[in-house]
């Protein structure tokens, strides 16, 4: 970042009068095309916005929201359910005010963009911002230049944040299986580089302990690959879990996966339980256990949080929860005859 660009260091980075910079920028017709263009590349590189420009954009609003999803190389970002999902709760709540919804992806190519650029150039009049690791940068750049903003499943000290609790609905399924005579779990982590993965970690471990579980985790990634090697090494162990939780709905399915292929039956061998209630939990047989999400909630929450920061009525940074729910499907049940327990007794 160039903190303080002025006319005069964007004309010395072009190579040409400061005068030449004011024309270029305002469009004058003695400067030619190519002049033009190096002046603006110079003004962009250098992020300058001339006073006059700055003062008339201050009083400008596009009553439009950036939704920020992050790009991936190997798969398409709205191919994964949680982002169609996530872009509905936000159009919906943002259309009944008014605003309108660009999706942003993070990156173009290998590079980052200019996520405050965006807002200052007045494309857009905040960000909402989803899936960032736990040491991102970016947001310092963001608080540093008082953008508006909130993050969406993501927790940050100083930033307006909405996320799910995951308490309740993880309390509901720990209960569960208690009830249903299962003794050893088996929990799958999703990427600890994620504040999500921390969370559901620690919440896991935490009501494991109370209910008086024997407990084995094994490390995932969220994705349905990680899920599938992590049900392996679960599954090969003596004795092994007769439930399985995972922290996402895309590693259960790797774990269903697997047991496919190696001819475990679910759930009278092994139950098993996500985390998301996305729409593939439904359809895929058995149709999944799982911890509801409520990330329609969330995102229309952060929209009204981002509006509401931006027309002046929220100042203070805080966090918002959702709480989690409970969705028992076919792939959970009793645990093995021979695993029951008497729970009069516990």
């Amino acid at each position: 970042m160039h903190a303080g660009a002025t006319r005069k260091t964007v004309a010395k980075s072009a190579g040409v009068s400061e005068s030449t910079v004011s024309r270029a920028l305002s469009g004058s017709s003695l400067i030619s095309e190519e002049t033009r263009s190096k002046v603006q590349k110079a003004a962009e590189s250098l992020f300058y916005i001339p006073n006059q420009q700055a003062s008339l954009l201050a009083r400008k609003k596009t009553f439009r929201l950036g939704l920020v999803v992050p790009y991936y190389k190997s798969i398409p970002t709205f191919s994964r359910s949680y982002f169609p999902v996530l872009l509905d709760g936000t159009v919906s709540f943002a259309e009944e005010r008014g605003y309108s919804v660009t999706i942003i992806l993070d990156k173009q190519g290998d590079q980052f963009k200019n996520l405050p650029l965006l807002v200052k150039r007045k494309e857009i009049d905040g960000l909402l911002i989803s899936i960032l690791c736990k040491e991102d940068p970016r947001i310092h750049d963001l608080l540093q230049e008082n953008i508006p903003f909130v993050l969406v499943n993501s927790v940050v000290e100083n930033a307006f944040c909405v996320d799910n609790n995951p308490e309740p609905g993880m309390r509901l399924a720990i209960h569960y299986a208690r009830e249903m005579g299962h003794q050893k779990i088996g929990f799958i982590a999703g990427d600890m580089n994620y504040h999500n993965a921390g969370e559901r970690f620690s919440f896991f471990r935490n009501l494991a302990g109370e209910f008086g579980f024997d407990y084995t985790i094994e490390e995932g990634n969220f994705s349905k690959t990680s899920g599938y090697y992590a049900a392996g090494k679960l599954l090969q162990a003596d004795p092994r879990p007769t439930l399985i939780m995972t922290s996402s709905d895309r590693e259960a399915l790797g774990v269903l996966e697997y047991c496919r292929d190696h001819k475990i039956n679910i759930p009278s061998d092994i139950s098993l339980i996500g985390f998301d209630n996305l729409d593939p939990a439904g359809y895929v047989y058995p149709s999944l256990t799982t911890i509801n999400n409520p990330i329609r909630g969330v995102a229309a929450e952060g929209a009204r949080l981002l509006i509401d920061i931006i027309e002046g009525k929220e100042k203070e940074p805080r966090v918002v929860r959702l709480d989690t729910g409970f969705v028992v499907r076919q792939s959970s049940g009793k645990a093995p005859n021979e695993n029951l327990v008497n729970n009069t007794n516990q």
